[in-house]
Parts: C-alpha cells; structure tokens; sequence
C-alpha cells in the first residue's frame, strides 16, 4: 500500500516567518516539526501570487508554459494531481470557494471540499489596503462585509475550518491510498486574528499572530496523523509584505470619508464621480507627503513593507516560502540550498517510489539533495501576477543563491533590478547600473530558461460569466 500524504498549503506564507529568529510569533509546535523533519528554507515560488505559483506546482512547468496571464488552475492537461488518481490514489481536499480552483475541485471526492465562504466566532478585522484607489465609503463597507460575512474566498481557522479538517482526518472516510491537500487563507489578506491571539505575546503583527494561531491548531491536526504511513508536506504559494511598525499605506491616509459624504448630498449627482476623483486625487497627495516624511529613514526593504500587499513585486519578501517534508520516508535535516516550487511535487513521487511519467517540466525531484548527496543548484524563474491589463509593471526575472535579476516583461532594458544576495539579503541596493556584465549573464541565463523546448500548456478558456466571478473574486482578495 502506497503512504497517504497531506499537503498543507498555507496561502502567503513566508519562509522568515515559519521558523528561525527573525519571526516573534509563538510556534512551538511548528518548531518540534521542523526540528523532527527536513526543512528546505530557500525555496522560491514562480510568482507573487496564487494562481500562477500553483500552475507551477500541480505541473512542474514555469508560468511562461502555464498562461503568464493564467486566472484559473490550469488542470485539464497532464499534471501530478491527476497522475496521482491514475495510479490509484483517491483525492481529498479542503479549498477555499473559489471559481479559479474549479479545476481543482474537480478531482476531489469528499462534498464539503469547499464551502461559500462564511465567518463565525471571536474576530479582529484589519483592513491592510489595496491596489486600487476605492473611497472611504467603500473601504467602510468591505470592513462591514469582511468583518461580519465573509473572508475573501473562504473560511479560515477560526471560522470553523479547523475542526472540520481534524474531523476529515479522524472519520476514517477517506479511501485508501489518499491525498489530502489543504489551502487555508488565514495569512491571506484581509488580516483576521482570532481575538484570543491579538496581543503582543504572539506576534509583533497582525500577521505573525496568525501564524501563533495556526500554530496551535498545527498541534492539534498533527497528533490525528500516523507519520509512519502517512507523507506531510508544508510550504506556501508566495510571500507577503509585512510593513514595518504595522504602519502600511493606509495608515498615512486621511479620513476625507465626511466630506465626501457631505459632497454627495450638496453637489448635484452629475458631479459624484469628479467629486469622488478629486476626493481620491487630494487623499492621495497627503498620503504620500505623510510617507515622504515617516519613510525618511527608512531603509528600501522598509519602504516596500508599507505598499499594498497586492504590489507586483519579485523581492524575497514575495517569494520565499518554506517547504518542509515530514513522516514517510524522510529524515531530520535543514537543507539551505535554493529550490523551486516546482521541484515539489517530483520530490513527493520519488519519496512514496510512484513514476510520474515522462511528461516535459521544469521541475526535478530533491530526494538526492534530502539524502545528503550534492547537487547542482538550478536557478529559479521568477514573473509577478498580471494586472487586468498588461502594463510596464508587469517584470520578469531569475534568481541564484548569489544574485537576483528582474526587469520589465516586455523591455530587457526599463525596470532593470540586480541585487547580491551574498550581502545584501533585504535587496536594499539595486547594483544594476555599476553591473552591466553581470545583468548581461542574468539576462542570458533567463533567454536560456524562457527559450527551451518543453510544448506549452494548453490554455483553458473562460466564460463571460467566470470571467465576471474571478474579476468580483480578485477584488474581495486585493488583487484588482
């Protein structure tokens, strides 16, 4: 009999923020984890966001052979989920409701996959901002939705998931060989701390908090898990901006929320919408002349912090995830070399001795690298989310445990970034204009990856109307 193996998927979990001193959350029960299992701390999602890190991890492929401007799971084709059910395997899974996981929910067995999404219990809501400019009004009215309705996609630990997935492992329903795979949200924005969390003694930030908090319910769902027939893996599917002093963008905004409103019953209805423009346009300029002020001795690393935490961005901070390996054939070891997101899942394969096949990827199993062989260091391909419409802030890059370069999608020559990571790990120096022969090889290197011979994905079109569903999604997420 094949092991079971769970896959825990802790949406915008960032590697600094799991384990190591540069975390103040409370987490000893991911700490007795990670001493009791091999810890691959540098490893780096393919994007800055969900959708298209996924695509890289259910199929082995870099985003550029998935869809770079993908807004759905890319499922239809060959990917490791469906190797897995045709070599026997019954899948199971815990999801948030979304209409780009369609394709996901497909392969799942067990009802109650995903629900609408619903919020019950003890809360702290914390609106954290966004990438479009939206008025107080309406900020008021997403905290009201957020807060008493509603998380983005999903329900989170708090609102009842945590049980419901230890009920899922303790039913004995799921067949046998199973595979369960779990996204939860609770890291995702909009920050949401259960109350019995929300103080200092767990965590420095809202963020950190919550990784208090899931660490407590990580406790409980481990004991309900043989490791010795079961295989646990850990990571994330990108980083998150954490801002500095819990201080981001929106904390510099003024409160203009009256005076619009004020605007709205005096100026006749014709005028709202440059009266809403105007509003926005003078929050704005005050915001930014309260952060010129505030950021005046901050460091780069420490400016970016306090972006929206949907900014297009290829910093560590964005991409760095943990992955830990546990139970079933593995050992404890911390391994520091880089790897990429989609070098899991043939990890995964070649640890339970399941071929996956020939299919063309990207990825490679780490099992030599777990088993304290050396092996070459492979760069990891690196492309942020896209907007709605393609825009000059759309970048591109590559990193090495030496170097990291990205610049502008479509022009080698406009956005240009280069960092030593042997010195400058918070990337707060860009060295690209004193570097041009080192830009040069980080530029070939990624023509090299991006001009390869594997076929591309087949693309699946959408519908107007999930078009319309994922739009409306990616809004409640901070996306758009």
């Amino acid at each position: 009999m094949k092991p079971n193996i769970v896959f825990l998927l802790l949406d915008s979990f960032r590697s600094d923020k799991c384990y190591g001193e540069s975390k103040t959350s409370k987490t000893p029960n991911l700490d007795t984890l990670i001493k009791n299992s091999t810890y691959l701390p540098n490893t780096f999602a393919s994007a800055d966001g969900t959708i298209l890190s996924l695509n890289s991890l259910f199929t082995g492929l870099f985003p550029f052979k998935t869809g770079t401007r993908a807004k759905k799971l890319q499922l239809h084709g060959t990917n490791f989920i469906d190797i897995l059910k045709k070599n026997g395997y019954h899948i199971y899974g815990k999801t948030p409701y979304l209409t780009s996981f369609s394709s996901l929910y497909d392969y799942f067995e067990n009802e109650d996959a995903h629900k609408p999404p619903n919020l019950n219990g003890s809360v702290l809501v914390e609106y954290e901002g966004t990438n479009q400019e939206i008025d107080n009004e309406q900020k008021q009215e997403d905290k009201k939705i957020l807060g008493e309705k509603s998380f983005a996609g999903g329900e989170i630990l708090s609102g009842g998931l945590d049980q419901e997935i230890i009920d899922m492992l303790v039913s004995n329903n799921m067949k046998e060989p199973w595979f369960l795979y779990i996204h939860m949200l609770d890291l995702h924005w909009p920050h949401v701390v259960p109350s019995e969390f929300n103080s200092e003694n767990f965590g420095h930030s809202l963020y950190e908090r919550i990784v208090s908090a899931i660490d407590s319910w990580l406790g409980k769902f481990i004991e309900k898990i043989d490791m010795s027939t079961t295989l646990f893996v850990l990571t994330g599917d990108h980083g998150h901006v954490i801002p500095v002093d819990n201080k981001d963008i929106t904390t510099f905004e003024p409160d203009l929320g009256l005076g619009l409103k004020a605007g709205k019953h005096i100026m006749p209805k014709s005028t709202h919408t440059a009266g809403a423009k105007f509003f926005v346009g003078l929050r704005s300029m005050i915001r930014d002349a309260k952060l010129v002020k505030a950021n005046r001795n901050l460091t780069p690393y420490e400016k970016r912090s306090r972006l929206p935490p949907f900014t297009l961005s290829l910093f560590d901070e964005s991409i760095r995830v943990p992955l830990v390996f546990s139970g079933y054939g593995t050992s404890s070891k911390i391994i520091y070399q880089q790897v990429r997101n989609v070098d899991i899942f043939p990890t995964i394969f070649e640890l339970i001795d399941l071929s996956s096949g020939e299919f063309p990827r990207h990825g490679r199993s780490l099992l030599p690298l777990l088993s304290g062989k050396k092996t070459e260091e492979l760069p990891a391909y690196i492309q942020s989310i896209p907007y709605e419409k393609i825009s000059p802030d759309d970048i591109v890059g590559v990193r090495t445990s030496h170097l990291k370069y990205f610049r502008a999608t479509r022009d080698s020559k406009k956005n240009v970034n280069l960092y030593d990571l042997t010195k400058d790990t918070r990337e707060n120096f860009n060295i690209a204009k004193e570097c041009p022969d080192l830009v040069n090889k980080m530029e070939h290197l990624l023509t090299e990856i991006t001009t390869d011979d594997l076929p591309e994905y087949n693309i699946e079109e959408m519908t107007k109307k999930e078009k319309k569903e994922i739009n409306d999604e990616l809004r409640r997420l901070g996306y758009v």
